[in-house]
């Protein structure tokens, strides 16, 4: 009976992450990641420079577009080498990608974006 909840455990635990993802900054400065299990969006600052990491989950506007509706933004507020958390409850029919930039005040650059896997595609 140990070996058949042990068993339950793995397949549960298998499937909690299949939807999980990471983008970085272009220049490697700070990344994004995305834990489907709990819809959670955390953005990581790795370079005290002043400038800021900010990452979004969105539905993209066409297949492989890095624009699309904002469904979570999340911004290290500190500009250092710190994280930051946001969640929302998103429902798991929906197409998303992930996008992390640089920004300080009104700027946003070197960003970079994909695809979350395993979410329904553009045909769906």
């Amino acid at each position: 009976m140990l070996a058949a909840a042990a068993a339950g455990v793995l397949v549960t635990a298998g499937t909690a992450y299949a939807n999980d993802a990471t983008v970085y900054v272009l220049d490697d400065s700070g990344y994004a990641y995305w834990i489907e299990n709990g819809d959670t969006l955390t953005v990581c600052d790795r370079e005290p420079d002043g400038w800021g990491v900010r990452g979004y989950i969105y539905v993209p506007d066409a297949p492989g577009s890095a624009d699309g509706a904002v469904m979570i933004k999340a911004s290290d507020p500190k500009y250092d080498t710190d994280c930051y958390s946001a969640s929302v409850n998103v429902d798991e029919s929906i197409r998303l990608s992930i996008k992390v930039c640089n920004y300080k005040g009104a700027s946003v650059v070197l960003c970079d974006y994909r695809s979350i896997p395993g979410r329904p595609s553009a045909e769906t």
